[in-house]
């Protein structure tokens, strides 16, 4: 190679040494103009970007989490009246109406993440199908009076009932919502804030005897399997967007605290009814 230099006259030597440089800097310009440019388009991309992590990605978890942990436990916040689960709720439905635009910016961007949305919500249609379903059969003529017999027993106990808990309440045949409630939930034991926790506490195994009828015991498996589907589905959409929260973070060097969500833009607006 070196050669190649020594028949070379010195000006000829010197053309093709700036050549060379002059090659090698404008390689190099082009280098950090691109780099610049990248930068720039970080730099304004990342303002949509932070709110979508803080408006959508990061809320999205939270509700996962919760979602998951009310699963686990048969929380599903059934409503009598309105045949709907208040805990469990589609995504699409748990975002803002004034923020579609960024969720749906976001399933754009990866259509593996909205194929797990989509299946997460019509779990989540599915699994509300059966719990109404469960409700119609559990709520017959027979059962309503048989609560309202229990509720009048319970009533008659109330002094014998103090010297075990503590300031039990007299109930009222309104409170028959949320027995069928708990009923259509197959929740053991209920927390003792509620003024139905005694009554819960005497009555409960007996009423949830109702689930083991022919009829209803074939719902409540249905029910049992799709809320272990949506258990997994959960898991893994959660996993997913916290990786994407993260991949966000490192890319546009956002602070941990500019990747926290904003829940109250997101709350869903509902009634809470028992």
């Amino acid at each position: 190679m070196l050669g190649i230099f020594i028949n070379i006259d010195l000006p000829t030597l010197v053309q093709i040494i700036s050549t060379i440089s002059f090659t090698v800097l404008t390689l190099w310009i082009i280098l950090q103009n691109r780099k610049t440019i990248n930068l720039m388009a970080k730099d304004r991309e990342r303002p949509t970007i932070k709110e979508i992590v803080q408006i959508i990605i990061a809320p999205s978890i939270s509700k996962l989490e919760t979602e998951i942990n009310d699963l686990h436990g048969k929380e599903y916040g059934w409503s009598h009246q309105r045949k709907s689960m208040d805990n469990i709720s589609a995504l699409m439905k748990f975002t803002d109406r004034r923020y579609i635009i960024l969720l749906n910016d976001l399933l754009r961007k990866y259509p593996e993440l909205n194929k797990k949305v989509n299946e997460h919500d019509a779990l989540v249609s599915a699994l509300n199908e059966k719990l109404a379903e469960l409700d119609e059969r559990i709520d017959t003529k027979e059962f309503r009076e048989k609560c309202c017999r229990l509720i009048n027993e319970y009533n008659s106990r109330i002094n014998e009932l103090g010297a075990i808990y503590k300031n039990p309440s007299v109930l009222q045949e309104s409170d028959y919502h949320y027995i069928l409630k708990c009923v259509v939930n197959g929740i053991p034991h209920i927390g003792t804030a509620y003024i139905q926790y005694v009554f819960w506490e005497e009555y409960g195994e007996i009423l949830l005897k109702e689930r083991e009828r022919k009829d209803t015991k074939e719902v409540a498996n249905v029910i049992e399997e799709r809320t272990n589907n949506l258990i997994s589905c959960s898991k893994s959409l959660k996993d997913d967007l916290v990786g994407i929260k993260e991949n966000y973070r490192k890319k546009y060097s956002l602070l941990v605290s500019e990747t926290e969500g904003k829940p109250k833009n997101l709350r869903m607006k509902l009634t809470h009814q028992i």
